[in-house]
């Protein structure tokens, strides 16, 4: 009796233990291949290079430069990511016979300040940079047209990266394969969920949309407006120090608010502050807690990006860790603030302490190269003015009349070989050619002719920089070497500081180490404080290939600079989606891994080159005259709340500026002068405002007494001065549309 009773409370535990389990049904997805839009080009000694959008080279050093095209796929959100695999069906593959060669792959290169540095492998029998064991190989190559597949994540929703060589090789017989058409069948196992959109917020959708290949309500749009969505969320995270002090944050926020963003603002007390490594554990856990909540899209990071002692730091990362060449740290670390982006991956999946390794953590269940959010970072290094002298730039840029911004439609390109074989100038006229649409502007200034005719030649930074102050530039993009000040005989600090800030440019620097966070005066952040918009740089070495002709879909430095000039001028995607859909479009190998964890911007990531404003604009004129009759040559300078506006009087003495609504102060300066007033405020209200003068005597001939008046414009009535409001006043000149900030953060 004992041993039945048993056997039955056996048999009742082990039927309701299977009741508990979920269970795992067996699922196929067949995606078909989107056409191929890689082709292929034979020279004089049959040599075989290739041309498209979007391909890869993932074959290793030494190997066939076989172009890969990597597709991500949409799996159901029960889909268990360990039961994942992959195949080719229903394959049509074109025979193209040769004899063909193809090039092999060269080695990532970089420049230490006194050599070049070229990662070859030390594992391989290579004879004239060919991988011997391959090219001798009576076989075709790659044997599987299916590199190894990844999964992660974006927003929640499951996504896998399969990369698919889009042809393949016989080395020794010289035959080429183009792949003409397939079906890509997913096998896995999941809970019974259907692959659906209908969970998913309008965030997550339009960033799964443009990334995935079978979205269920039809293809990608890789277009994007330079409006936000209403109610998509905006984290600025920094420190209460700043918050206090800085005369601009506030409205910043404001103007955010104004654009339609949810603006969260964020210090410590609510992520939990500390200083570097500590810090940026707890800035990361904060957005993995809050992003699907509050609707994050985008992050701006103010304070010190310093990895080791900053308050608002860069992670330090390690992609190269395992190298077995150039083991110094600074071959091997990265500090970077792709380690916010990411917020579903495991970046230190070893358990070693060494996290965003390229090898080690790169693995399904690890690093998840999809991102979650959109970063970027205005450092900070204790100067409040600098602070606010940028987020007023950045105000008065997205502040700019339509009509007014013209000027971004013209194209720097500043080219410098990086050795003998790599002259640069191909870059310049890719970006020339392929992506800048007709009627836009450009000036190349290169080492040489080349047989391009380009505007300006040798590239030196004193060329670069007398283009650069005698036209203005929406975009900068440059290839050349670099260090933490320095851009090779493109650009310094020294010509930095006579750049036009009225008119900054986004510029992508395709050079070493330009925004080392640990050096306050970084070439990167320079720039953003005087001539830049935003500033890409990299924190680290950065690599390219030697010899490289094609960018696009390139994990090199150079490819990185061409398809983010393409997205942010024809796909017209502000500079956070560029910059990290650039990255996520890629496969990374742990060979140039650390290209995408050193390249972070500097600026607000959610500024587009198009940004400016429809808001109706008035003139705000007046006239500066003297004992004797007019004074040419004053700064006359407009402050409201969200832009600066800055002219220069003519030989008549009068300035005219063309400003939206809102409450001004001018200041008009020059040397060897004082005015009377020293400054004027006037509110601007539904039109023009005129006789706003001002009296100038030599500063010699004189003592200094200040004054201000206060004018109303239009029917306006009393203005209001900003400049002279108490420390932490705020003015609220506008509704605080979805605007989330606790009381408490507000200055007192």
């Amino acid at each position: 009796m004992k041993i039945f009773t048993r056997s039955v409370t056996i048999l009742f535990i082990f039927l309701m233990s299977l009741s508990v389990v979920s269970i795992a049904f067996a699922e196929v997805l067949s995606v078909p291949l989107p056409s191929v839009e890689v082709t292929h080009d034979v020279d004089q000694n049959n040599i075989i290079s290739f041309s498209g959008s979007g391909f890869q080279l993932l074959s290793a050093t030494g190997e066939p430069s076989i172009p890969y095209v990597n597709y991500k796929i949409l799996l159901p959100n029960g889909t268990i990511r360990e039961s994942i695999s992959v195949s080719l069906e229903n394959v049509e593959e074109e025979l193209i016979t040769g004899p063909f060669d193809i090039r092999p792959v060269s080695p990532a290169a970089t420049w230490n300040g006194e050599e070049d540095v070229l990662l070859w492998p030390e594992d391989r029998n290579l004879i004239e940079g060919r991988d011997m064991a391959v090219y001798t190989k009576d076989e075709i190559f790659p044997v599987e047209r299916i590199y190894e597949i990844r999964a992660g994540q974006i927003r929640g929703e499951n996504v896998i990266d399969v990369p698919i060589a889009a042809y393949r090789i016989n080395p020794v017989q010289g035959n080429l394969y183009k792949l003409r058409a397939a079906e890509i069948v997913v096998n896995y196992e999941s809970s019974g969920e259907a692959l659906s959109s209908s969970g998913m917020d309008s965030i997550t959708e339009s960033m799964v949309k443009k990334s995935v290949i079978n979205f269920p309500d039809g293809p990608s749009s890789l277009s994007s407006s330079a409006e936000p969505q209403v109610g998509t969320g905006y984290a600025i995270i920094t420190t209460s120090s700043i918050l206090n002090n800085s005369n601009q944050l506030s409205n910043f926020v404001q103007w955010k608010s104004s654009k339609g963003f949810s603006v969260q603002l964020v210090t410590e007390s609510s992520w939990g502050g500390g200083t570097g490594n500590t810090a940026a554990e707890r800035i990361r856990t904060w957005l993995k807690n809050n992003y699907q909540s509050r609707s994050l899209k985008y992050v701006l990071l103010l304070g010190n990006p310093d990895p080791s002692t900053g308050d608002v730091p860069m992670k330090m990362l390690w992609p190269r860790n395992n190298a077995s060449s150039y083991t110094e740290d600074g071959y091997r670390q990265s500090p970077s603030d792709l380690y916010y982006a990411d917020l579903t991956g495991n970046w230190d999946k070893d358990g070693d302490g060494k996290y965003g390794e390229g090898d080690h953590d790169m693995v399904t269940g690890g690093i998840d190269t999809n991102w979650e959010v959109f970063i970027g970072r205005i450092p900070y290094y204790g100067s409040i003015s600098d602070l606010d002298s940028i987020l007023l730039k950045i105000m008065t840029y997205e502040n700019t009349a339509q009509d007014e911004s013209g000027w971004r439609e013209n194209v720097l390109l500043p080219m410098k070989p990086s050795d003998d074989n790599t002259p640069g100038y191909h870059l310049g006229e890719a970006v020339k050619n392929d992506i800048l649409p007709a009627g836009w502007g450009y000036t190349r200034v290169y080492n040489e002719n080349y047989g391009v005719s380009p505007e300006k030649t040798p590239c030196t930074t004193t060329n670069v920089t007398n283009s650069w102050n005698q036209s203005n530039f929406g975009a900068v993009f440059w290839w050349t070497h670099g260090w933490y000040t320095t851009a090779s005989d493109v650009m310094d600090l020294s010509h930095v500081a006579t750049l036009d800030n009225n008119h900054p440019a986004v510029v992508f620097q395709g050079s070493c180490m330009n925004a080392h966070p640990e050096t306050s005066n970084n070439l990167s952040y320079s720039l953003l404080k005087n001539g830049a918009i935003a500033s890409i740089g990299a924190t680290r070495y950065s690599w390219y290939s030697p010899g490289q002709t094609s960018f696009s879909g390139s994990v090199t430095s150079a490819g990185m600079t061409y398809d983010f000039s393409k997205r942010i001028i024809e796909y017209e995607e502000d500079f956070g989606t560029a910059l990290f859909l650039v990255k996520q479009g890629r496969y990374p190998s742990s060979t140039w891994w650390m290209n995408f964890t050193d390249f972070n911007l500097y600026g607000d990531p959610s500024v587009s080159l198009g940004a400016s404003s429809s808001t109706k604009q008035y003139v705000l004129s007046g006239r500066i005259t003297t004992e004797d009759g007019v004074l040419s040559g004053v700064t006359v300078t407009a402050n409201g709340n969200f832009l600066t506006r800055q002219t220069y009087t003519s030989s008549t003495g009068s300035y005219s500026l063309e400003v939206p609504e809102g409450d001004y102060t001018i200041s008009v300066s020059k040397s060897n002068y004082i005015f009377s007033p020293s400054s004027s405020s006037v509110t601007v209200d539904g039109t023009n405002v005129s006789n706003q003068d001002f009296f100038a005597l030599p500063s010699s001939s004189t003592t200094t007494t200040t004054s201000t008046t206060t004018v109303g414009g239009g029917g306006g009535g009393g203005g209001c001065n900003a400049s002279s409001l108490p420390p932490g006043a705020i003015l609220l000149l506008i509704p605080l549309a979805g605007l989330l900030i606790p009381s408490s953060f507000l200055k007192k």
